[in-house]
């Protein structure tokens, strides 16, 4: 017993005796080291950097620097919409983001798509898009006359290709040659033709429309007056006769005749 009582003091001698609130003490000093009152999380606290008194649950978070102050996972999605700042156009408004549905022409880029006027995606927006809901139609695409579509939105008929202010005739229209403005229904090529015959009748009209010559008119004048100068010689109800009218179509060959306004 002698021999071992030595050995028994020096082991107590060893040991360090504390409170148990110096003890509780030292052991929060470990579980919270830069004394923000929050036990770290690497110890199954909610202190996300337990060496910053500044990042702790309670803490203030700026947005966007990197930091997340307030431990709550998040540093750049201010509205919490699941969309950072990189790809939310607007991170203060919680329903746009690049998956919201978008309402078109209301002024807000809903799906961040930077489109919010050009619904049919061709380039154009409504103000100058005169089908928003057609691809085909715009100001750049291509007209197709004749169809009842304004493709190119210049505002034109779409029965007067040749913008002379007259529909083609094979549209219900007047003019004969709707790729030329200068031909119109007042046009030579565009007059019906009226054969006049001798007892001075109405007539009827012949074939003087589009694709005549009017050169054929004048053959008929020159004619006329060479038989009614012939009649007037030889009998005088024919000279009353070429007074009211030049001549019938037995002057000209078959065919001819003269093109007036019927």
């Amino acid at each position: 017993m002698r021999t071992c009582a030595p050995l028994l003091l020096l082991s107590l001698s060893s040991c360090i005796f504390v409170s148990s609130e110096e003890y509780d003490a030292r052991y929060a000093t470990l579980q919270d080291a830069d004394g923000d009152g929050f036990i770290s999380d690497q110890l199954d606290g909610d202190d996300c950097d337990d060496a910053d008194p500044a990042i702790n649950p309670d803490a203030e978070e700026t947005w966007y620097d990197g930091i997340d102050q307030d431990c709550d996972g998040n540093d750049d999605d201010w509205d919490e919409d699941g969309h950072g700042v990189d790809d939310d156009c607007d991170d203060e408004d919680p329903t746009v983001h690049p998956d919201a549905p978008d309402e078109f022409y209301d002024g807000i880029d809903s799906d961040c798509d930077g489109n919010d006027d050009d619904q049919d995606g061709d380039g154009h927006g409504v103000d100058e898009d005169c089908d928003d809901l057609d691809a085909t139609v715009g100001p750049d695409a291509e007209e197709t006359w004749y169809d009842g579509v304004d493709q190119d939105c210049d505002g034109a008929d779409d029965y007067d290709a040749d913008g002379d202010g007259e529909h083609a005739t094979e549209h219900g229209g007047r003019d004969c040659d709707d790729t030329d403005p200068a031909v119109t229904s007042e046009s030579a090529v565009c007059l019906p033709e009226t054969v006049v015959p001798e007892d001075g009748g109405d007539g009827d009209e012949g074939s003087c429309g589009c694709g005549s010559s009017p050169g054929v008119g004048l053959w008929w004048v020159l004619g006329a007056l060479g038989v009614g100068l012939r009649r007037r010689e030889h009998s005088p109800s024919s000279r009353r006769r070429a007074q009211v009218v030049p001549a019938g179509p037995a002057a000209l060959p078959s065919g001819s005749g003269p093109c007036r306004r019927g």
